[in-house]
């Protein structure tokens, strides 16, 4: 599962110590599920079925405790919209993506005394992902150019939707300057629904509804471990995020977070 390093403009405690909170994140994953699977006596006879809604319930418990890491620390909170709760992009980016990948989503940069809202930045240990996305509806067909507009045929209508290639080309300069270029960036645009047609390339990746799970699939399929310069590039970027936070009266309760030792 990705670690959620950064989210809209709440506070972070990877923000913290990456290293620390990065490293604790793994061990304790793999702790709670040991924990998991005992309470619920799982064996080799444990039937398929129900061995999927033990992860499926796991994977959940562990959704919402990165929700936690990423919107408070043990002595500061930010109020989480609670679309976020429920947020599919997210989830699904979180829970198909491998322990070392990096994921800041919805993060807001403070550039030149402006905040800048960006849609994602996945750090992986061997390349930075700047993501773009176009959610739509069920089986949307985009007709990519170079216009501010692109066409989209729906349930043969026509409409139209910002150029997603203006906000990627944003994002990508943003993180291009922050890391100084140390580390190889990928603009990937993502239409898990629909289907991108007449795409020219234009330096960037094109992942829609034939390839989407392919395109998870291959990440997850052999992960990397963390890297220095992954590290150093993810603090760049962090560095560089804006942070509003409340301080917090008490302490969370979720049975494998360990604030109390922070």
């Amino acid at each position: 599962m990705a670690q959620l390093i950064k989210l809209q403009e709440y506070v972070s405690r990877y923000e913290l110590d990456l290293t620390k909170y990065s490293n604790q994140f793994v061990r304790l994953k793999k702790q709670r599920w040991i924990e998991k699977k005992a309470e619920a006596s799982i064996g080799d006879s444990t039937n398929h079925a129900r061995l999927s809604a033990i992860k499926k319930a796991f994977l959940e418990e562990l959704f919402a405790n990165q929700l936690r890491w990423a919107s408070s620390t043990a002595f500061e909170k930010s109020l989480l919209a609670p679309r976020y709760e429920t947020d599919p992009l997210l989830k699904l980016l979180l829970q198909k993506l491998p322990d070392t990948y990096l994921l800041m989503y919805e993060p807001v940069f403070q550039i030149e005394q402006a905040p800048i809202e960006l849609e994602a930045v996945l750090i992986a240990p061997l390349e930075i992902y700047c993501l773009a996305f176009l959610e739509g509806e069920k089986d949307d067909i985009y007709l990519a150019s170079r216009e501010r507009f692109w066409k989209v045929w729906r349930d043969d209508k026509q409409v139209k939707v910002m150029n997603p290639l203006l906000s990627l080309k944003r994002t990508h300069a943003i993180v291009s300057r922050l890391v100084k270029k140390a580390f190889p960036i990928k603009q990937v645009l993502v239409a898990r629904h629909g289907y991108v047609d007449h795409f020219q390339g234009w330096h960037v990746d094109c992942i829609d509804k034939r390839n989407v799970q392919q395109w998870l699939e291959k990440h997850a399929a052999n992960p990397t471990p963390m890297k220095f310069q992954q590290m150093k590039a993810a603090r760049a970027l962090l560095n560089h995020t804006r942070t509003e936070y409340y301080e917090r009266v008490e302490n969370s309760t979720i049975s494998w977070e360990i604030e109390q030792n922070d």
